[in-house]
C-alpha cells in the first residue's frame, strides 16, 4: 500500500493544484528514470562559474569512482559522462522507499569564451568533481594604453 500525503479538503486553490501537479509529474519522471536507467535529465547537478580567468565546473557525484567518469571538450562544449552502478544487495521487492537513481548520465554545457584545452585540469575528491578550465590568451580581456596627442 502506498503512503499518500493527506491534504484537508479546501476551497479551490489554483496555485495549490499546480503545485500538486508539479509534485505528481516529478514523481512520474523520477520513477520512469529509475526504470530506464537513464539519468541524463537530472543527474548530476553541476555548478559552473568564473573565478579569475578560469571557469570552474563543480559536480557532486556520490557513489561514483573516478574511473566511471569521462570528461571531453569539443570546441567550447564540455561534456560530462558516466555511469552510476546499482547496488544489488537489496531485492527490489524488499524496498520500502527508493529515491536514489542508477544508470548512465551525460550532461553538456557550452562555455561562453574560447578556452585553452591543453591546460584543463580535473580533480575528484570525496565525491566532488572539480574541473578548472582556463581561458585562451585571445579570450582574456586586455588593457591597451592609448596616447593622447
Amino acid at each position: 500500500m502506498a503512503i499518500i500525503r493527506w491534504r484537508p479538503k479546501r476551497e479551490w486553490d489554483p496555485l495549490g493544484d499546480i503545485l500538486d501537479l508539479k509534485d505528481n509529474l516529478n514523481k512520474m519522471i523520477n520513477t520512469s528514470l529509475r526504470k530506464t536507467g537513464d539519468l541524463s535529465a537530472s543527474f548530476p547537478n553541476v555548478d559552473i562559474y568564473k573565478q579569475g580567468e578560469d571557469y570552474i565546473l563543480k559536480s557532486e557525484l556520490p557513489g561514483i569512482t573516478k574511473d566511471d567518469i569521462d570528461i571531453t571538450i569539443q570546441d567550447n562544449v564540455i561534456t560530462l559522462k558516466g555511469t552510476k552502478k546499482e547496488e544489488k544487495e537489496v531485492n527490489e521487492e524488499d524496498y520500502y522507499h527508493c529515491e536514489r537513481l542508477f544508470g548512465s548520465f551525460q550532461r553538456s554545457f557550452e562555455l561562453p569564451s574560447v578556452i585553452d584545452r591543453k591546460k584543463v585540469k580535473a580533480t575528484y575528491k570525496d565525491g566532488v568533481l572539480e574541473v578548472t578550465i582556463p581561458l585562451a590568451e585571445e579570450a582574456k580581456p586586455q588593457q591597451i594604453k592609448i596616447d593622447i596627442q
